[in-house]
């Protein structure tokens, strides 16, 4: 029941939270999230990106080229990175560039939570985003 303004999870927690099998497609999780939270809803799924839902349009966050092998952690750094970006008055897709750079360069690093800021924000530059 609770009405967040901004909802953050991965494709798992998703299905779980919605009782729908987990290879759902990602853009029907996030919209009914949505409808559920009527906030905007980010729904990460690994290597294959994340959306967004806002305001009943969709973002598609494709990730760049370059990615690492140390997965743990990066969910935790696509959260800081939108957090900073979005409390800097970005907004909300330059806030899922700068998330995606910071997931993706967490995994470039063994250990989570081990990023080098400089990198994550050199990333930014490489990450596509499509609009529905």
């Amino acid at each position: 029941g609770a009405r967040p303004s901004l909802t953050k999870v991965n494709r798992a927690e998703a299905a779980a939270l919605l009782d729908r099998p987990v290879d759902t497609a990602l853009v029907d999780l996030a919209t009914e999230v949505a409808a559920r939270t009527g906030g905007t809803v980010v729904l990460t799924d690994g290597v294959r990106g994340a959306v967004a839902v806002r305001d009943g349009g969709v973002w598609r966050v494709r990730q760049p080229a370059e990615q690492g092998r140390y997965a743990v952690g990066s969910g935790d750094a696509f959260l800081g990175g939108l957090l900073v970006g979005l409390d800097a008055g970005a907004g909300l897709p330059d806030a899922l560039r700068l998330a995606t750079g910071c997931a993706v360069a967490n995994a470039l690093v063994a250990g989570q939570g081990v990023l080098d800021p400089g990198r994550a924000r050199r990333l930014v530059d490489t990450v596509r985003l499509d609009w529905d």
